[in-house]
């Protein structure tokens, strides 16, 4: 096996082993083990990646293949994160402690419990062609607001979701069209811009829209920047890209790589109808990327 091979293999077993933990282990990890190896010296970056590595059946300190693989994907990919600067946020604090309820929509509050991992940005690529996940952890409680519809989450203001909307944030400029409304993170904080005239949001569940126009809409400053199509996206983008002229488009219409992989391919599809000069961004397309 060659070494481009070699890693490509490291790549897809590791990155199974961080789905699998996060989906049915994320609760392994408890206070009094993190007291207990930070006591012995280890960081509580250490203590995470350790635990996560015994949760996974890696024998690190006797077998070697395994001390490989969590020198080189379980410790880089472990981060102790500051809770303020999330708390911070400008569109977090706008919602924090809300409620509501419209039909099966509702609108409360997320947790993360102490060491908890969750994903908290774009998977990371080494120079060497390694895949690392980027997982985050707070040494404290953090709440967050959430949008559940039928008991799954819709959308959450948690570091992933202000993490992998910064750069679009930061392109967005202009006419902005956005193919997804959710809590209406990315819409909210583009019409909060100097430099963005307008936002147009594509949205084809009426339960989403009504949410949004009844509980954040009345919160939102610069909220006259903002209009709302009721319209599936793809349909809009096949009508109107040819006749309207946006400078940025950004698509948001899944809630993970598994669901998104189609859709996104589909809306790249589409970008050759629009103007030359628009510019285009998807939700995690760095992650999307890597598993085409």
């Amino acid at each position: 096996m060659n070494q481009k091979s070699k890693i490509t293999v490291e790549n897809q077993y590791a990155l199974g082993l961080w789905a699998h933990y996060l989906n049915t282990t994320s609760d392994w990890i408890n206070k009094e083990d993190i007291i207990t190896l930070t006591g012995a010296g280890v960081s509580p970056e250490q203590a995470v990646a350790l635990l996560v590595a015994s949760a996974g059946g890696l024998a690190v300190d006797e077998d070697q293949q395994d001390r490989i693989l969590f020198r080189d994907y379980i410790q880089p990919a472990v981060h102790a994160l500051a809770p303020n600067p999330y708390r911070q946020d400008r569109f977090y604090q706008l919602l924090k402690g809300k409620t509501g309820q419209l039909e099966n929509i509702r609108w409360g509050t997320g947790r993360y419990a102490p060491y908890e991992c969750f994903v908290f940005q774009d998977l990371v690529q080494t120079a060497d062609g390694k895949i690392i996940p980027q997982i985050g952890f707070f040494q404290e409680e953090f709440f967050y607001p959430a949008l559940w519809e039928n008991e799954r989450v819709w959308m959450s203001i948690t570091p992933n979701e202000i993490e992998t909307m910064r750069l679009p944030l930061e392109q967005a400029q202009g006419k902005v069209l956005v193919f997804g409304l959710g809590l209406g993170y990315f819409a909210v904080k583009a019409a909060w811009k100097n430099t963005v005239e307008q936002v147009t949001v594509v949205e084809k569940n009426s339960q989403i829209i009504q949410f949004f126009t009844r509980y954040i809409l009345p919160l939102v400053a610069h909220k006259e920047k903002i209009y709302i199509v009721e319209q599936d996206a793809f349909y809009f983008a096949e009508t109107s890209f040819p006749s309207s002229r946006f400078n940025y488009v950004f698509t948001d219409l899944w809630h993970d790589v598994l669901d998104g992989l189609p859709l996104y391919r589909r809306m790249k599809s589409l970008e050759s109808l629009a103007h030359p000069s628009t510019r285009f961004g998807y939700w995690i397309e760095p992650t999307l990327r890597y598993y085409l």
